[in-house]
């Protein structure tokens, strides 16, 4: 990662919150320590309850492959991440973990390498969808998250008012900005990161 990051810190209230979720489903980037298990990555370095894991997030994606057993897919630098409640359907029955119609889709399962990575820093894209977004979406928020410039102009500038009037401080490296302000302003290169974070008030 480039050591410039820029940093862009909104406070809004809880209700518009959701008018930002869609990036999540699009997907955004975390710190990680890379070459462990997605079971130690959610759990350990996200601070995700097992218990939740296991009831609420039904189907992972690892680089696009569905994923039945947690403890052993390994993630690398760079990866992708997709975690969803449940999907309706058959489709949704097939790409369960551990679902019992595994077998339909057993040539796009991730299988296990066999070559054990070491663990070191690195970033992983992460990628929400249905109720997981209203769900985890609000902690990532708060925690932050890694954007491409063009990502935080296309998700702000163009909020309709309800969000503007609901958003009661956006600060970008510390100093006070306006949505107009943002629009009008070329954040980086594409080869640099915003460091995004929201909370809500209350």
């Amino acid at each position: 990662m480039n050591n410039k990051v820029i940093t862009l810190y909104l406070k809004v209230e809880a209700d518009v919150l959701s008018r930002i979720f869609h990036i999540l489903q699009k997907g955004f980037m975390v710190k990680a320590r890379v070459g462990c298990s997605i079971h130690e990555f959610l759990c350990q370095q996200q601070k995700i309850d097992p218990e939740y894991i296991a009831q609420r997030i039904s189907t992972i994606f690892l680089d696009g492959q569905p994923v039945d057993d947690i403890d052993t897919a390994q993630i690398e630098d760079g990866c992708t991440i997709a975690l969803s409640g449940a999907m309706p359907g058959l489709v949704g029955a097939v790409m369960r973990r551990g679902s019992p119609y595994a077998s339909f889709r057993q040539s796009i399962t991730y299988s296990k390498d066999s070559n054990k990575s070491q663990l070191k820093k690195g970033m992983v894209r992460l990628k929400l969808f249905n109720i997981l977004m209203n769900e985890l979406g609000p902690r990532f928020l708060e925690n932050g998250i890694f954007l491409k410039p063009s990502d935080i102009t296309e998700l702000l500038v163009n909020q309709p008012d309800e969000f503007r009037e609901g958003c009661k401080k956006m600060m970008l490296n510390k100093k006070p900005i306006t949505f107009d302000s943002l629009k009008n302003r070329q954040l980086a290169s594409q080869n640099q990161w915003v460091f995004f974070s929201v909370k809500t008030l209350g």
